[in-house]
């Protein structure tokens, strides 16, 4: 019986598997083919900002682009007029190991690692909710009916963000609530559009401590709520400090990212400043169809089994720890209408990565049904 099993054992078992699905599946794509090159789009540009650190010591990236800097749209403007990455530099930064390792195809190695450790956190996750064998299910399903399965073959930021940001949900469901706000505080710095998302976390945490720790008729328990609360908030404003430097250093401004001074070029190599932060123009109804359902690049074309956890989320009441089910059912409302909005919401290869973060935490939802399918089948075989 795998409920006998240790844990660490599962862990292992999932890292494998991974493997053996994901390695032929890598190596069934020419790394030369232009329509399914590992580093397309914006994985050529965190590649080149891995490069310029190794080889230059600098962010400055004109000399790194060569030919292709009028075709690239990840550069920002240094208050110098240098033009820098606008893409957060942690993700290359934690690549550089692979890559002095490795070589260039250090990159792929990385990314994954990285999908891996998503498959194992999904797992954990749904550990909360669910047995081993329930749980073990789900994360094998996510691991090849999902995009994570199509960006196993990438370098891709989003990809890190999201493993991140995951394992911030993971901790704070143990209730590790310090750990959870350092890791992600670092979420941020990989993604600045995880922000709205850990709002809603610690708006959750605060609700479950405050619910279920906290004696109101004891104004000792009550204080000891509040310093919990605040210590939470500075730990996770201590791990913004990274993205805050990042930000002085390369842009000016602590509280300015690369995507509020984004510099591209034409064919001419005529300048053009673009601000990303006011491209929230779609029709809300018109977007959410193409989120879900444009046949390319839709979620539920590019991760099929989503359709069993939308089943999962009309049978929300049958599953424990329904608090934090709402809260990732919250997020996930929220991360689709955000993105619904966004302009460029077809800026995306395999899939669509922006909501990559809601596809893994719909993973309980997919779970809730394995569950109650199993309950039905054993009390049918009695």
């Amino acid at each position: 019986m795998i409920s006998k099993v240790d844990e660490r054992v599962i862990y292992v078992f999932i890292v494998i598997i991974s493997l053996l699905i994901y390695v032929p599946y890598i190596k069934s794509f020419d790394n030369y083919h232009e329509c399914r090159h590992y580093s397309t789009g914006d994985s050529f540009a965190y590649e080149k900002i891995v490069v310029s650190i190794i080889n230059d010591f600098d962010l400055n990236m004109a000399n790194n682009f060569e030919e292709r800097l009028h075709l690239s749209g990840g550069f920002a403007l240094s208050p110098e007029g240098v033009l820098v990455t606008k893409y957060s530099i942690l993700f290359s930064i934690t690549t550089v190991p692979f890559y002095l390792l490795f070589g260039a195809i250090g990159v792929m190695y990385y990314n994954l690692l990285l999908a891996i450790m998503l498959n194992v956190i999904i797992y954990a996750i749904n550990r909360v909710f669910f047995n081993k064998s329930i749980s073990l299910m789900t994360a094998f399903l996510f691991a090849t009916g999902t995009i994570i399965m199509n960006y196993s073959y990438n370098y891709l930021g989003s990809l890190f963000s999201t493993v991140l940001i995951a394992a911030g949900v993971l901790y704070i469901l143990r209730k590790k609530y310090y750990l959870a706000a350092l890791i992600l505080g670092f979420a941020c710095f990989a993604a600045v559009s995880n922000i709205p998302w850990i709002g809603i976390m610690f708006l959750f945490v605060f609700w479950d401590y405050f619910k279920n720790k906290v004696d109101w008729a004891h104004k000792k328990s009550i204080t000891e709520g509040v310093k919990v609360s605040f210590s939470i908030i500075i730990i996770f404003c201590i791990s913004l400090v990274p993205l805050l430097y990042s930000n002085l250093l390369l842009y000016g401004n602590a509280f300015v990212t690369g995507y509020h001074k984004t510099i591209t070029f034409d064919e001419n190599y005529n300048m053009i400043t673009l601000d990303y932060s006011s491209g929230f123009n779609q029709e809300l109804l018109s977007g959410l169809y193409n989120l879900l359902f444009h046949p390319t690049l839709g979620v539920v074309e590019a991760n099929p089994v989503i359709i069993i956890a939308c089943i999962g989320v009309i049978m929300i009441r049958k599953m424990k720890n329904q608090l934090w089910a709402v809260m990732l059912l919250t997020i996930i409302a929220g991360q689709f209408l955000f993105y619904a909005k966004w302009d460029m919401w077809y800026a995306t290869e395999f899939g669509n990565r922006f909501v990559m973060f809601s596809i893994v935490i719909f993973s309980p939802f997919v779970g809730n049904v394995l569950n109650e399918l199993l309950l039905k089948l054993t009390a049918n075989s009695k």
